[in-house]
């Protein structure tokens, strides 16, 4: 992107730079350190809110509920499951 100009009612926004995310480094602590940080927001953290201020028609916004949040509901709680499960057995039913 070269150039951006925004208004609002005809009126020009003023445009103000975003403070950059870092980007992660190599290893695997610092990719698990710069996801579960906080001022890092990242777009999946809240894709229901995303879903809902998109003014998306009702037909396709339940689409994508039932395309991913179904799923991501029962992958959630079958591992809850068995976590549960292997929680509650002796140490070497877990491996």
């Amino acid at each position: 992107m070269q150039t951006l100009e925004l208004t609002q009612q005809g009126q020009p926004l003023t445009l103000r730079e975003a403070l950059p995310i870092p980007a992660p480094t190599a290893d695997r602590r610092g990719l698990w350190l710069w996801y579960y940080d906080t001022p890092n927001h990242h777009l999946v953290d809240l894709w229901l809110w995303y879903l809902m201020v998109a003014q998306l028609p009702a037909g396709v916004t339940a689409l994508l509920l039932v395309l991913i949040g179904l799923p991501a509901l029962l992958c959630t709680g079958l591992g809850l499951h068995g976590m549960i499960t292997c929680l509650r057995q002796p140490a070497s039913y877990c491996g």
